[in-house]
């Protein structure tokens, strides 16, 4: 059952909200004579939407054609050591390649850099120079990877690696900061960077020291003198962090509150994916599988998956975890599991129904409604506002008039929310030629196209969802 709320935009005028009885039925409502109510039907396949989607490790030549048409965002991270292997010198072009990639094939892309890494097989990834310049290192080894009851262990450096002794270090830190200060003057903002992750804590940058443990950073430390040095920095761009970052749903909601996106790097092996629930309409989250494609369709668990993601209301999720042929088996035996998860994921929305005049001239005073549907697990986490519009034969906009008054990201899975909107079509305005009332979703309003796909049939090329022909 939905919950129906009004929210009222009288075009320069005022705008307001009111509760709806979620009783209301279709032969109960009142229709203004001259009116009509228009029911779109809805549209079944799977969409691209901007903040949500599947993730999709490494580079594009890791991947089909299979998995490739499904991602929002391809994902890789980065062993410090590799970025900066010198102190003051990057090699930018891997980054550079990555984001290039990813971004030919119309998706963005998303990183992070590690300061630990037991896969790395060498003695270090924090750079040799930072112990140079005083920063106390750890020498730590991981023994009988073979053992390990998790396949990331499995393939784990067997040799000794320098770690530092005191994450909190103040010459690590200053370092540190020097790195995400170069990062973000070549990154932070970029539009084709989705997220920058925080991974400056800990083994793989999870805010954990497993498997050598250790003395550990207070969460009141990590987040003054790490995750602060990223929002500084990264103020343009989303940052998420991984979920032992925080170790309660209170420190969650703070750090979501700041801007700060949860991961949770096992879902399924480990969790059950409700650790992201405190993102939702704040910041970005994300899942990374606790297994492999393989083990969880042989446990019997992979619809586990689908339970996370509500539990969660996670807005994106790794397609598999790692290995191309895991990839390539997910996409080419989970056809329909994985499109129904690309719209389930974050937000899905639709128009329920819309109050539309019978007749449309300039000069006259059109009362509209949109009741809109999510039918996503979560509401959206930036903001987005609709357009309406007027379309001739061909598909283009002669006027338009954008609700800024209404914010998309208001619309909750549980509820249908209804948009009153006065428009006024100044009479110096020509539209004799138009034949269609079309609507757009965009997350930037100054574009000329939406940007946002409802899940509705009757979508135009430039993605204007027809509603009545006239």
């Amino acid at each position: 059952m939905y919950l129906i709320l009004v929210i009222t935009s009288f075009f320069f005028l005022i705008s307001c909200s009111s509760p709806v009885s979620n009783d209301e039925k279709k032969t109960e409502r009142q229709i203004p004579d001259s009116y009509s109510i228009v029911y779109p039907e809805e549209d079944s396949s799977y969409l691209i939407n901007p903040g949500k989607g599947w993730v999709l490790y490494g580079l594009p030549s890791n991947h089909t054609e299979a998995s490739l048409k499904y991602g929002s965002v391809g994902y890789g991270r980065y062993n410090w050591i590799d970025i900066e292997p010198q102190e003051g010198e990057y090699n930018w072009h891997i980054i550079d390649n990555f984001i290039a990639q990813w971004e030919q094939l119309g998706m963005q892309a998303a990183f992070g850099i590690m300061a630990a890494n037991m896969h790395h097989r060498a003695m270090y990834v924090t750079p040799e120079w930072v112990f140079d310049a005083g920063c106390q290192p750890r020498e730590v080894q991981y023994t009988n990877p073979d053992t390990a009851p998790d396949v990331a262990q499995t393939t784990a450096y067997e040799g000794v690696q320098v770690i530092p002794q005191d994450w909190l270090d103040p010459v690590f830190l200053e370092k540190l900061e020097n790195l995400l200060q170069a990062l973000a003057h070549r990154y932070n903002g970029h539009p084709s960077l989705a997220w920058y992750e925080i991974r400056s804590y800990g083994n793989w940058g999870e805010g954990h020291l497993y498997p050598w443990h250790g003395e550990e950073p207070s969460i009141d430390q990590l987040f003054q003198h790490h995750i602060a040095l990223h929002l500084i920095h990264f103020d343009q761009t989303p940052l998420i962090a991984a979920e032992t970052y925080f170790r309660s749903a209170t420190q969650r909601l703070y750090a979501a509150q700041q801007g700060v996106g949860i991961r949770d790097d096992g879902i399924i092996s480990y969790r059950d994916g409700s650790t992201t629930r405190e993102c939702e309409g704040l910041a970005i989250s994300a899942f990374e599988w606790g297994g492999t494609y393989e083990q969880f369709s042989s446990q019997g668990v992979l619809s586990q998956l689908e339970s996370s993601i509500a539990n969660g209301k996670v807005y994106y999720c790794g397609f598999a975890r790692f290995g191309d042929d895991d990839i390539a088996a997910f996409a080419q035996n989970e056809v329909t599991l994985i499109e129904r998860l690309t719209n389930l994921m974050g937000y899905h929305l639709t128009l329920n129904n819309v109050l539309l005049p019978d007749t449309i001239t300039s000069d006259q005073e059109l009362h509209l409604e949109f009741t809109w549907k999510n039918s996503g697990v979560a509401r959206m986490w930036f903001d987005a506002h609709a357009a309406f519009a007027l379309l001739d034969s061909d598909h283009n906009v002669i006027y338009r008039t954008d609700l800024e008054d209404f914010n998309l990201r208001d619309i909750s899975p549980d509820r249908l929310l209804r948009q009153t909107a006065t428009v006024v079509i100044p009479e110096s305005s020509s539209i004799d030629d138009f034949k269609y009332v079309a609507l757009g979703a965009f997350t930037d309003l100054n574009d000329s196209s939406p940007d946002v796909k409802l899940a509705l049939k009757n979508r135009t090329e430039e993605n204007w969802q027809l509603l009545k022909e006239y």
